[in-house]
């Protein structure tokens, strides 16, 4: 088929992308909020330190993390992209996660321990030093599985672990060397005196942690109250999970849409112009819409050239100048399309562009009707109007529609095979002259004046404009006589497909749809599925193609990446810890925080798209981190310095709350940008912050209260197991 015509005057196809870059890095529309959230991460690190000294040591390590990974990347031929960008910004709260462990913990010594900076740093790293290396190797080992996916699924995981990884080694390998030479260098004893904002933060933040001590304490000595606690949110999850709806990639507004209209069957070209001037002028007329590109005799659809088809590109104006929700393309789509409806002579269908280029033509799901025993356009045709009749009256569709049509005016040419015989002509040469006369031939190239021609045989435009043409057509016999055409083949009118596609060797019928509002796409593709299977007739099956069939494959690859990333942390942590049973008490922390990110997209009506798997997968691995950090200091205390068990449990949760909360709340306010987001690929990044925002917030909540709980439990079946207490990894 043609390719689609050029798009309208001043519209770049990488106005969208760099539109929604700049969402992410900081253009002028969003800079002054860019700036704000780095520095309320700043003020909020600010605030748990107590001083500014301490605070540079984050606040330097993060650039150089950041500039190291992008040098990475460039060597490696990635490009910035959204999903690259989305793991820069969220690798910016796990970089700072790594130094402010160092600080922290640093400063804990120097005030409590009243030691110089030198020999806090020495003391402080034997302490810190393994947890920051298992926390890096867990988020390393969380997303090293997810880059061996297939597809679009494989390739979005492999962009954004790529880069999570890298940046998350070189924040390591900072924190193991930059960090601790910054807190010998920069923080002095004694050298800050927290003024009154501080004091009365530490004021709060010590009731809290007293509450959340007593809390550790209950739970942990009373476990059956603990297990039933961690037997309600598991069946919260599962419960939420179940009836939480998917969908591929959010919707966008790309800046533009597109309206295909198709006249009658056969009508003519200037019929078709009448009505796309109609249209034209009440687009250029709407003052959110900045050019209109008309191409008449032309299907974006059916991608091809039809004389009662047309196609309008309305391309929007910029999205600073469309925060208003009713300038938004998704409603402006739909204001057009009840206005076009008004229009007897035509149908129009408006509709935006796919998420992602190249997976097809419509936004939504496309739906493709296969008839398998080829009975026919008719028959196709009305079980495909019969479906999308049906889909209409669901619940979970609207705007389903299909292009497919079976009364396009045809001739039939019957040819008789047994006169040709007897006359001596043969029927390929009968086909032959046929497409010679009506359609072209060709027959070799010539050069001229260093250029390539074709030569082509046709016949002229005034010789092949009706059936009375075929009178003058001739074809040679065996012996040289020409023989009327019209004496071998008998036009008959008849109807048909005007374009006619197959789809893995079957003809077929696309059907296209969005979901209504309140429902995601992945509920619409289940509701015709079941449509399908109620309805259609013998001899008919269906498939999916575009970006529905990589949603298909998307949702199937979703438990896949979760498993991996699970099974890979906990062999690591087996590994780690020479124990199959210790990296439970860290694995089970990885439900709370999923547990955070399902109920941030059922609370906002939000589906579980492709982003928001890329998010759980992170919460893997941030979950484990916030885990390590206390298990590894319970671990220490209970078999080095052989310290009661519950007790042991209480002082690494007392000892880890604060560094936990810190970096915890600094990565919330990181995140939380990308769930305000709005412009240009804001339906992304909202998908993606949503469920890590939302399991964030749970993991450094619940996640702090229950994971001392596991420990417990789980190294009392250790020491059960081993008849005594257990000895640390040698």
């Amino acid at each position: 088929p043609p390719p689609p015509p050029p798009p309208p005057p001043g519209f770049q196809a990488e106005d969208g992308i760099r539109d929604s870059v700049n969402g992410l890095v900081g253009s002028e529309m969003c800079l002054r909020d860019r700036v704000f959230t780095i520095a309320l991460v700043i003020f909020v690190t600010y605030l748990f330190l107590g001083s500014v000294r301490a605070t540079l040591v984050p606040a330097i390590a993060v650039p150089v993390s950041i500039i190291g990974t992008l040098a990475v990347l460039y060597f490696l031929g990635m490009t910035v992209n959204t999903v690259t960008l989305f793991a820069l910004i969220l690798a910016i709260g796990v970089v700072v996660d790594d130094a402010i462990i160092v600080v922290e913990n640093v400063e804990r010594l120097m005030h409590d321990e009243h030691m110089d900076p030198r020999a806090a740093t020495e003391q402080a790293m034997g302490e810190v030093a393994a947890p920051i290396f298992a926390t890096s190797l867990v988020l390393a080992a969380v997303f090293g599985p997810t880059m061996l996916l297939p597809g679009i699924t494989g390739q979005m995981f492999a962009q954004f672990g790529a880069t999570l990884v890298v940046s998350v080694l070189i924040s390591m390998i900072n924190a193991l060397s930059l960090s601790p030479a910054l807190c010998v260098m920069i923080l002095k004893p004694g050298h800050h005196k927290p003024n009154m904002v501080v004091r009365l933060f530490n004021a709060g933040f010590d009731a809290v942690t007293r509450g959340y001590v007593a809390l550790v304490r209950f739970l942990s000595s009373h476990l059956v109250v603990g297990a039933l606690v961690i037997v309600a949110l598991f069946g919260a999850l599962v419960w939420i999970f179940k009836g939480l709806p998917t969908s591929f990639i959010p919707n966008e507004d790309k800046g533009f849409f597109m309206v295909d209209i198709q006249l009658p069957q056969s009508a003519s070209l200037n019929r078709t112009s009448a009505v796309v001037d109609e249209f034209s002028t009440l687009l250029e007329a709407d003052p959110d819409i900045e050019y209109v590109l008309a191409v008449n005799g032309y299907s974006i659809l059916n991608t091809a050239l039809q004389s009662n088809a047309a196609m309008i590109i309305a391309k929007l104006r910029h999205w600073h100048e469309r925060k208003a929700p009713e300038q938004h393309q998704f409603a402006l789509t739909q204001k057009y399309q009840k206005l076009f409806a008004s229009n007897l002579e035509a149908r129009a269908l408006v509709f935006g562009a796919p998420a992602i280029p190249g997976l097809g033509a419509v936004a939504g799901f496309s739906y493709v009707l296969l008839d398998t025993q080829a009975q026919g356009a008719e028959p196709m045709f009305a079980t495909s109007q019969a479906l999308v009749a049906q889909a209409n009256q669901s619940e979970e569709i609207v705007g389903a529609f299909s292009t497919f049509r079976a009364g396009y005016p045809q001739i039939w040419l019957e040819v008789d095979r047994v006169k040709a015989k007897t006359l001596g002509v043969n029927v390929s040469d009968i086909f032959l002259t046929l497409q010679t006369q009506l359609g072209s031939f060709y027959v070799n190239d010539f050069n001229l004046f260093g250029k390539t021609y074709k030569v082509m045989v046709q016949a002229d435009a005034p010789f092949r404009q009706d059936e009375g043409d075929l009178d003058n057509l001739y074809v040679s016999n065996s012996g040289g006589e020409q023989i009327p055409l019209t004496a071998l083949v008998t036009p008959e009118p008849t109807q048909g497909a005007d374009v006619l596609y197959r789809y893995n060797t079957y003809d077929s019928a696309t059907i296209n749809g969005r979901p209504q509002a309140g429902f995601s796409s992945g509920e619409a593709m289940l509701a015709m599925e079941s449509l399908s299977q109620a309805t259609l007739p013998m001899g008919y099956k269906f498939d999916w193609t575009d970006s529905s069939f990589e949603e298909r494959k998307s949702g199937n690859m979703a438990p896949v990446a979760l498993g991996m990333s699970l099974i890979f942390t906990f062999l690591f942590l087996a590994a780690l810890y020479e124990s199959f049973l210790t990296p439970f008490a860290i694995i089970l922390s990885v439900p709370v925080a999923m547990l955070g990110a399902v109920v941030a997209l059922k609370v906002t009506g939000s589906s579980l798209s492709l982003y928001g798997q890329i998010g759980m997968v992170l919460l893997v691995g941030l979950a484990s981190k916030t885990a390590i950090l206390i298990v590894e200091f319970a671990k220490q205390l209970r078999e080095a310095q052989r310290m009661d068990l519950l007790e042991a449990t209480v002082l690494a949760a007392r000892l880890r709350f604060r560094p936990v909360m810190m970096t915890g709340i600094s990565f919330v306010v990181g995140v939380f940008p990308l769930v305000i987001a709005s412009g240009a690929g804001a339906a992304s990044r909202v998908s993606l912050g949503l469920a890590v925002f939302g399991g964030t917030i749970m993991a450094s909540v619940g996640g702090t209260i229950l994971v001392p709980i596991f420990f417990r439990l789980v190294q009392g079946l250790r020491e059960v197991v081993h008849r005594g207490p257990t000895n640390p990894p040698e």
